[in-house]
């Protein structure tokens, strides 16, 4: 029995995961923790929140963006060499001092960037490793909520999941029967199926996490090179080695769910597209696939973003979805609610002037026909003028309305939508930790969240 599997006490668990991203991760792997939290509190469960660090993917998770003072994303990095290494390998350098200053000059100056900075320097230290860093800084998130925070690297977290990497090396073509039936269920598969590849990848001797191919019935080939290894050798390596081996994103939830009594799992939108696709799977290994939850979706706003909303009559994901039409919507009804067109307007009204005054003229005209009749139409032309002169500036006036309008519609997207990318992507949790603090931040988050639906659309609004 595993050491998180013994910490759930023989209760179910409700499990998420996320990569270990730079400080903390992106906003979203904040709502993913306490949508497994809130679940699990209403289901007598266990949060365990899984800390995908097999993945050698450094580059996606070695940095973190931050605006400045005019709002243009800052992207910080501690430029890590993308070698294969897992991310598990990594060793914080001591450039991590640097980085957290450089964070520190992007972050609001108060006392929630204070408290924020101090928990990032006690978990990002020189020479510690780098999930260790990120375990730190989210669990100081959650002090109360019992969360199991389960590191699948660890000796007895790999032995526990050598049965299923066996069962990968042994029956090949069930486990590419499976892939194939699987990918064939959905139209457009998050994880295409590609004949000869396994579920699976091994460690070279440089430490280097290659995939596993087949090359034959009995022999396998690691990816991108040209080194073989007979089934029956790889198997004898899994016997005394486990921990050089690490499951693919489509087997992943097959090992938790034999590390962990899994009833539930907590996903973003990749991670339900291609659970999609794991019930052949699971079948081939004897499990039933738990249940998928959808994760928060979270837009932070502040009482200017607030305010911009309700003037626009918008929702956070209008204006996160797509600014652009936001912005021309936004014009469009400001127009309509206040005024009609001002060049209609004035023609209607000139035409009712002279409407009105066809009678005026018709009766003193005949007094003097050689003059009165130019001195009627000298004033019709001069109404005109100024009726059109008015209705110019109105005109005006809308156009620099529409104007304003549409800027601040495109600052309400840049502010939802930074960078083109939805707001929990683009920024980290420290970001909006720096302003409100821990405890307003989460507790609003938490309070948001409805365990019963944990995936609903959450404004989070920290002006109140």
């Amino acid at each position: 029995m595993t050491p998180a599997l013994d910490a759930t006490h023989g209760r179910p668990a409700v499990v998420t995961g996320q990569q270990a991203g730079l400080l903390g991760g992106p906003l979203f792997t904040l709502g993913k923790l306490l949508g497994a939290v809130a679940l699990a509190r209403s289901s007598g469960a266990v949060p365990v929140f899984w800390i995908e660090c097999d993945d050698a993917d450094i580059a996606e998770v070695d940095q973190v963006r931050l605006p400045d003072a005019e709002g243009e994303l800052r992207t910080l990095s501690l430029g890590l060499e993308d070698d294969l290494r897992p991310v598990a390998s990594r060793l914080l350098p001591p450039g991590v001092t640097g980085l957290l200053d450089e964070a520190e000059a992007l972050l609001p100056a108060g006392p929630f960037r204070d408290e924020t900075l101090a928990a990032l320097r006690a978990a990002y230290r020189p020479g510690a490793r780098f999930h260790d860093a990120f375990r730190e800084c989210l669990s100081a998130l959650v002090p109360d909520a019992s969360v199991v925070f389960l590191d699948p690297t660890t000796p007895a977290a790999k032995e526990a999941a050598r049965s299923v990497f066996a069962r990968v090396l042994e029956q090949p073509d069930a486990v590419e029967d499976a892939l194939r039936r699987g990918s064939a269920l959905v139209p457009d598969p998050q994880v295409p199926y590609l004949a000869g590849e396994l579920p699976l990848f091994l460690l070279d001797e440089d430490g280097k996490r290659r995939k596993l191919e087949r090359h034959g019935p009995d022999t396998l080939a690691l990816k991108g090179t040209s080194v073989r290894h007979e089934r029956n050798a790889l198997l004898a390596l899994l016997e005394k080695e486990p921990g050089r081996f690490s499951p693919g994103v489509l087997l992943r939830p097959i090992v938790q769910d034999a590390l962990l009594p899994t009833v539930a799992y907590v996903a973003g939108p990749a991670e339900a597209r291609y659970h999609a696709q794991l019930p052949p799977l699971y079948a081939l290994f004897g499990r039933v696939p738990p249940r998928v939850v959808p994760r928060p979706r979270l837009w932070v706003v502040d009482a200017r973003t607030k305010r911009a909303l309700s003037r626009l009559g918008a929702t956070a994901a209008d204006a996160s979805t797509d600014p652009d039409a936001l912005a021309t919507r936004a014009a469009r009804a400001a127009r309509a609610d206040t005024a009609p067109d001002p060049a209609a307007l004035a023609e209607s009204t000139l035409t009712s002037l002279r409407a009105a005054m066809a009678p005026f003229r018709n009766a003193l005209e005949p007094l003097d026909p050689s003059a009165l009749p130019k001195a009627f139409a000298e004033a019709e032309t001069a109404i005109a003028y100024h009726v059109q002169k008015v209705a110019k500036r109105a005109a005006a006036a809308l156009e620099r309305r529409d104007t304003d309008t549409e800027a601040q519609a495109k600052k309400l997207a840049a502010a939802l939508r930074p960078g083109g990318e939805p707001q929990e992507r683009a920024l980290p949790a420290i970001a909006f930790l720096a302003r409100a603090g821990r405890a307003a931040l989460v507790g609003k988050i938490e309070a948001a969240i409805d365990a019963e639906d944990p995936g609903r659309d959450l404004v989070i609004d920290l002006s109140a």
